[in-house]
């Protein structure tokens, strides 16, 4: 047999050999147990592992998770970091030492691995927390540095090797060096990384593992190798999982990755670790804090989840959340919960089940606490490998181990009892007999050529022998008597002959042949007996058999007691008992050698519970169905109605029992509840479903209800009166409530068309006059009736007053009033009609004294006077008023007959041309006087000037005068049309080309006037004839529009043909206002967006089918010209 054995300190023996063999041959690398003597973690929380674990307090680490430790070979601290913060062996910030990119926070966030063929150059490899970028990286540590304290090194401090770990990372060796490797987030692959002599090979070994992390639960918790390094096992915080996978050492390939099931808890398995033989596997829950043990050899997925051991339960221990589990240097498993100042600790991590010896509280850490973490190692410095053969008391045992490179080697077996056995020497396999069977420790010295290599301690258990022996020899028993056979033994299996495996057996009738067989390590033994059997009487009680809990069963065995004694289990003697609880009763009854007994199991039927509720009301329901609230073992029931079903119809309020009874009728329950039906109160609103009210009206709503009881009243509006006045159209309920129901009605509130009356402005009459007052209202009217009393559609008035009218349509009213005010007329007098010569000037007067007086003359003048300069006879009046009155008074002024002074209108000439004037032939002109100085009737003239004449008739002077100019020659610029290129939609140009110098005007389209008004684009075109010639203009104006289009109407009913309603332009929007209103006036669309349109939806519903009226306000860019305008229509939308 060859078991692996494991020392108090963590090292592969096998590998420590090579490496002491290389302080004189090559490779130059060092494994010893001393490496893993210290831990620091938590806050500030250590343990030292020398002859037993110890608290330290001397740490300098705070940290909630990851933390790496490193010893030399002797067991002297070297260093200790939390991915961040490096510390040296006094505790403080180690040169160079900051910066670093894991994190306290990572469930690993670092290890050390030491570089091959060096005792002094370091590896510090760090993965920062879940979520960060930083990666996994390594920092290069010189241990010859700061006076042999260390030093990180700059210029390999922080290298980058990949993006997106997982928090996990462990350490395998691998000839001449090792593998470091963690797991990629969302992927199955492991990266695995060779250290050498070389340095850190920066190209990793990927590998498919088949185990996917893809969330942060599946990337938070523990990897961890077996000591043999052929196999992994991982965690998942966040899921009830575990995970294996096999790894091969030569090519750094992981493979064959499956999960099994392990833990219930939402953070399931944060810390793992293998047994150190790698047969079992260790978990504990994140969240729990459960401890579990799993037999990984176990078979399949299901095999290994279903060989589940609780060990530590979540009530272990003073902690709080589950951590790391950690193999310790003296083989025994270490535990950490968050909070806890102790490490819990498994003693036997190599023994399946409860036998593993879980206990809480095992090592103090003196006040200091632990987090979820414990330091990260390569596991190969916890292992050693010793071939054991024949571990059996009474032979010898064997022990060999690994001799490549060792001078010799010393064996102490301690087994003192044995004396001077208990030493051996030598490179070959030694043996010794040991002089019991127990737990020993060994103890092996080595020596290499160099001196003492290493001392190292093993634990070796001698297991017994087995032995058979039933303990009696053939034997008679009388039937119905029985004992007991117990043949158990530690390390033993056992098979009896009818196939059983317990240690124990019970020997009863029909056996006759007795046989075991014991197996153990060390031995297979066999004993066998022969029982025979005697039949003096028989005892029978009765048949197991039921009863009610309120009933009592009768026992009796019929025999006699005077010659039968017997013993009940009660303690009762007599052949009778009564039996009133359920339970096992046994009597024993004795005569002569025998001993016979029988039992009867009494068990209570299943009791009958049946429970109807409390009582209960219902509301207007006019059937409602009683069903038992609680039944238990009811086969049938029997109402007080006679019905016998499992429910009972009710349709009026009463009390209801009913008798509940169990299988076969045996056993009964009574229950009863009063059930109420109520139809009340009731409501309706005396106006029916719907009606309407008048424009600023309060309508009072007034509900008719009826109860038997007080009532309350909610309305939609949360008030609780019994009417509700309102001013606004809507959809209005009130819910009536009694002491038992409530109910509700509902009516729908329009309003009339708006009644609205107008009298019109107030009125101004002069005194004397009569005005009528007729009303104008929005819709025809019925009644009228003034404040006179009179009921007509009009009114007359002739006096000062307030006039005030109302209206209705038998529906609803307006009234509206009017002023009316009386004004006098004012006073004036122009005087007699009178004669004057042309030419003389006559003063006119109306000025009144009354206020507020306006004046209007025949000529338009506005004066209180007027100077008349005489011309012609004429006639003159004045109106006078008072803004409200008016007084015409007039005169009539004759002119005396005159010579005709008119020379002709003024005129022009060409230049060069000549033209007489000349005073019309009168013989009554008795004198002429040209301001040309001749006296003459005519004078003929070629020069521009203003020529006048004086003639007198014996009574007046009478004047003529004429102007002649040159004519003006008119060019074509004085007939230029002043035009915009472009007229907008609904634009329009007037233009007016009037000059006194033209004659006459003819337009494109043969219009004649002076003026043009454009209003549309095309060519126009101007001709103006003047006294010497014709000059002409022509222009071309273009369109110039902003054309928009809507629909009529819309479907929107998915299938993309008139969706949806929004207005088209070719336009470009400057300002753009676009809404949409319901029938209500409520809008239900709007946008300042031109090319959001409208899906027929309002507050996220489909809005009602029919019409809805829309409005756009824009500013527009037609084409260089800015457009304003309002338009608004309708839209129908089809449902």
């Amino acid at each position: 047999m060859i078991l692996s054995i494991y020392t108090e300190k963590k090292i592969v023996l096998k590998q420590t050999l090579i490496l002491c063999l290389g302080l004189v041959i090559s490779p130059l690398f060092l494994f010893s147990q001393g490496q893993t003597d210290w831990w620091y973690f938590g806050v500030t929380a250590g343990v030292h592992f020398n002859t037993s674990p110890s608290a330290v307090t001397n740490g300098a680490i705070s940290t909630s998770e990851g933390v790496a430790t490193i010893s030399d070979a002797a067991g002297n601290l070297l260093f200790y970091s939390d991915g961040i913060t490096v510390k040296n062996a006094n505790h403080v910030t180690m040169t160079n030492g900051t910066g670093l990119l894991g994190g306290g926070s990572s469930a690993q966030s670092g290890v050390v691995v030491p570089k091959p063929g060096s005792a002094t150059d370091y590896y510090l490899f760090t993965v920062a927390p879940f979520g960060s970028t930083n990666g996994l990286r390594y920092t290069h540590i010189d241990m010859t540095q700061s006076s042999g304290l260390g030093a990180v090194n700059n210029a390999q401090k922080n290298v980058f090797l990949m993006g997106q770990p997982t928090e996990k990372i462990a350490v395998v060796p691998k000839s001449g060096g090792y593998w470091v490797m963690t797991a990629k987030h969302t992927s199955d692959t492991m990266y695995v990384y060779s250290v050498t002599s070389a340095g850190v090979n920066m190209t990793p070994v990927k590998s498919a593992t088949g185990v996917y992390t893809a969330n942060p639960q599946g990337s938070v918790s523990y990897l961890k190798p077996n000591l043999a390094g052929t196999r992994l096992v991982g965690g998942a915080y966040g899921a009830a999982v575990v995970a294996l996978y096999d790894f091969n050492k030569a090519t750094g390939v992981a493979s064959n990755g499956f999960t099994f099931a392990a833990g219930t808890a939402t953070h399931a398995n944060y810390g793992v670790e293998f047994s150190p033989n790698g047969n079992l596997v260790y978990a504990q829950g994140w969240g729990s804090a459960d401890t579990r043990q799993y037999n990984v050899n176990a078979g399949n997925a299901a095999a290994i989840a279903a060989s589940v051991t609780l060990l530590g339960p979540s009530t272990s221990g003073s902690g709080g959340g589950g951590g790391a589990i950690q193999l310790g240097p003296d083989g025994m498993l270490y535990v950490c919960r968050y909070g806890q100042t102790y490490l819990d600790r498994i003693a036997n991590p190599d023994v399946a089940g409860t036998g593993a010896g879980y206990s809480t509280s095992a090592v103090s850490l003196s006040s200091r606490t632990c987090r979820w973490g414990l330091p990260t190692f390569i596991q190969a410095f916890f292992g050693a490998s010793i071939e054991v053969v024949d571990n059996c008391y009474g032979d010898s045992t064997y022990f060999t181990a690994d001799t490549a490179g060792v001078d010799s080697m010393y064996w102490y077996f301690g087994d003192t009892l044995s004396g001077s056995n208990n030493f051996g020497a030598g490179l070959e396999s030694v043996a010794h007999l040991y002089t019991d069977t127990g737990l020993y420790t060994v103890s092996l010295v080595i020596y290499g050529s160099g001196g003492l290599v290493d001392t190292i301690n093993h634990d070796v258990y001698i297991y017994p022998r087995q032995f058979a022996n039933l303990g009696f020899a053939d034997t008679s028993l009388c039937i119905g008597v029985e004992f007991t056979i117990d043949v158990s033994q530690e390390y033993a299996t056992y098979e009896w002959h009818d196939g059983s495996t317990d240690s124990a057996y019970t020997v009863s009738y029909p056996d006759s042949l007795i046989i075991v067989t014991v197996t153990g390590i060390c031995d297979t033994v066999v004993d066998s007996a022969i029982v025979n059997y005697f039949y003096p009487f028989v005892v029978d009680i009765q048949d197991d058999t039921g009863k009610c809990t309120y009933d009592t069963v009768p026992l009796t065995t019929g025999l006699p007691t005077s010659v039968y004694q017997h013993n009940w289990s009660n303690g009762s003697t007599q052949n009778h008992i009564n039996a009133s609880q359920p339970g096992t009763y046994m009597v024993t009854v004795t005569e002569g050698i025998c001993v016979y007994s029988d039992t009867v199991v009494i068990v209570n039927y299943p009791e009958v519970k049946v429970d109807l509720g409390n009582d209960s009301s219902f509301c207007y329901e006019p059937l409602v169905t009683l069903t038992p609230r609680i039944i238990q073992n009811v086969s049938s029931y029997n109402w007080s109605t006679g019905a016998t079903t499992a429910t009972l119809p009710i349709t009026q309020s009463d009390v209801y029992p009913v008798t509940a009874s169990g299988t076969n009728g045996f056993c009964h329950d009574v229950d009863s509840v009063r059930w109420d039906l109520w139809f009340e109160p009731t409501v309706h609103f005396k106006e029916g479903d719907d009606t309407s009210f008048c424009h600023n009206e309060i309508f009072t709503i007034d509900p008719v209800e009826y109860s038997s009881f007080p009532v309350t009243y909610l309305w939609n509006d949360n008030s609780n009166n019994p009417d509700l006045n309102i001013n606004l159209i809507g959809l209005y309920w009130v819910e009536v409530s009694d002491e038992n129901c409530s109910t509700k009605d509902t009516i729908i509130i329009n309003q009339y068309p708006i009644l609205e009356v107008d009298l019109g402005q107030d009125l101004k009459v002069c005194e004397g006059g009569q005005k009528t007052i007729t009303p104008i209202t929005t819709i025809p009217v019925a009644n009228y009736l003034w404040n006179d009393g009179s009921t007509s559609s009009t009114l007359k008035v002739s006096e000062h007053g307030t006039y005030t009218v109302s209206v209705d349509n038998d529906l609803c009213y307006a009234h509206d009033d009017i002023n009316v005010f009386y004004f006098e007329y004012p006073l004036v007098d122009l005087g007699s009609d009178t004669a004057i010569c042309p030419g003389s000037y006559i003063n006119l007067d109306a000025t009144s004294q009354i206020e507020d007086i306006e004046y209007l003359w025949s000529s338009g003048d506005r004066g209180p006077t007027q100077t008349y300069l005489a011309k012609d006879s004429v006639f003159l009046w004045v109106k006078v008023n008072n803004a409200v009155c008016q007084t015409i008074d007039s005169i009539f002024m004759t002119v005396r007959d005159v010579p005709n002074m008119y020379l002709g209108n003024d005129t022009t000439i060409c230049e060069g041309d000549e033209i007489e004037i000349a005073v019309l032939e009168n013989a009554t002109i008795e004198s002429y006087a040209w301001s040309t100085t001749e006296s003459a009737q005519s004078v003929r003239v070629k020069d521009s000037a203003d020529y006048e004449v004086t003639v007198f008739d014996g009574h007046c002077h009478t004047a003529g005068n004429i102007r002649v100019d040159f004519v003006d020659q008119p060019t074509d610029e004085d007939v230029k049309l002043d035009v915009p290129s472009t007229i907008c939609l609904g634009q329009s140009v007037p233009l007016n080309v009037y000059d006194e110098r033209f004659s006459a005007y003819e337009w494109q389209d043969g219009t004649t006037s002076s003026s043009y008004t454009i209003t549309s684009e095309g060519i126009y075109r101007i001709k103006a004839t003047h006294k010497c010639g014709v000059v002409t203009d022509t222009v071309l104006i273009e369109k110039c529009e902003c054309p928009i289009w809507l629909p009529t109407a819309f479907n929107p009913d998915g299938d993309e043909m008139n969706d949806r309603f929004l207005p088209i332009s070719d336009c470009r929007f400057i300002q753009y206002e676009f809404s949409i209103y319901d029938r209500w006036g409520e809008q239900v669309f709007f946008t300042e967006d031109p090319t959001e349109s409208w899906s027929g939806e309002h507050l996220g519903s489909k809005a009602d089918g029919g019409a809805y009226g829309w409005k756009l306000i824009y500013t527009a860019d037609a084409e260089g010209k800015i457009v304003e305008d309002q338009l608004n229509g309708k839209v129908l939308l089809i449902r």
